[in-house]
């Protein structure tokens, strides 16, 4: 397959980058720590992956919640997460001695900017589900409108003016709720593309890889009532998937697969490797962002973030382990 450099990709799908709406505010936030088992502090593992530090958010804004992808820059000291009301947030770490998660030193919150004029936060546009970092931005992945976006970071995040992306073929076919949820940018620039809930058979959902206009179809295998709800690229090239299961007697349960880099090609059907489970008796939430930040030696540092739905019944949790893969 004919193979398509970030710098290429960007340039093919004419990008003209444009200032920010809005100015980024800043936002209270009060944290707590949770531990991977709620009533066991000594667990620290679960399948390939070691606890290294949870947090719990809270914030009275209004605007917080609902934080539905997320990134993380090379030294792990910002962490930037979207929520599906068009607001981006952004998240200033702090780590313990032993480089344990340990708490937030500040967060601000931004709203995402329309094609036109102003922003989509708060409309049917802001819907904001994944996102990918480029070599200048970010690519981010809407649904109920289904759609692909790029932006171009303005100073530490700010999101410029989008250009939009064309988007694959029959994904306006995706349910309102089970459109693009997982979005990573590949080693050779181009981008990975999962649907939740756009079922192409019994077992599989739809997927695409693009490129600038190239767009190729595949298909991503499903594992018991598990979707895809994430996606990062390793250093490596291969693809880590978030996936999450939910039913009204088990609640909600996730789970962690490695795709392999040379699997990634138009009209396969991808099938990750478990590395993790997260369930009962563990903590669990509605984990729908993931990212990566590679430790050097070949290992990486996995966080998951959950979306609360503005409902006070839910938790927004920020989790990260060590992968020894």
């Amino acid at each position: 397959m004919r193979r398509i450099h970030r710098v290429a990709f960007l340039a093919a799908v004419g990008v003209t980058w444009l200032p920010a709406p809005t100015a980024a505010e800043s936002l209270a936030i009060s944290t707590r720590p949770v531990e991977l088992h709620p009533e066991d502090s000594s667990v620290r593992d679960v399948g390939a992956l070691e606890f290294r530090g949870g947090l719990d958010f809270t914030s009275r804004d209004r605007r917080f919640g609902g934080l539905s992808a997320l990134a993380v820059n090379r030294s792990g000291k910002r962490l930037l997460a979207l929520t599906d009301k068009g607001y981006w947030v952004e998240f200033v770490v702090t780590y313990d001695a032993s480089g344990d998660l340990s708490g937030i030193d500040e967060a601000r919150i931004g709203e995402l900017g329309d094609l036109v004029a102003g922003s989509v936060a708060g409309s049917e546009l802001g819907d904001a589900e994944a996102i990918a970092p480029t070599k200048d931005g970010y690519a981010v992945g809407f649904e109920s409108r289904h759609r692909v976006w790029l932006y171009r970071k303005i100073g530490t995040t700010e999101f410029g003016k989008p250009q939009a992306l064309r988007p694959p073929r029959r994904l306006h076919h995706a349910p309102a709720n089970g459109g693009i949820e997982a979005l990573a940018m590949l080693a050779d620039g181009r981008l990975l593309a999962l649907t939740e809930r756009l079922n192409v058979d019994e077992g599989h959902v739809r997927g695409w890889i693009t490129g600038g206009r190239d767009c190729r179809r595949l298909r991503y295998r499903l594992t018991g009532r598990f979707v895809p709800t994430g996606a990062a690229t390793l250093a490596g090239g291969d693809v880590l998937v978030l996936e999450r299961r939910f039913t009204w007697m088990g609640g909600f349960a996730s789970r962690v697969v490695r795709v392999r880099r040379d699997h990634i090609r138009a009209g396969a059907a991808l099938e990750g490797s478990e590395i993790a489970t997260i369930d009962l008796p563990l903590t669990v939430e509605n984990f729908e962002g993931i990212a990566v930040r590679p430790i050097p030696g070949g290992s990486a540092y996995v966080y998951l973030i959950s979306d609360d739905n503005f409902h006070t019944l839910q938790r927004t949790l920020l989790l990260m382990f060590e992968y020894r893969g």
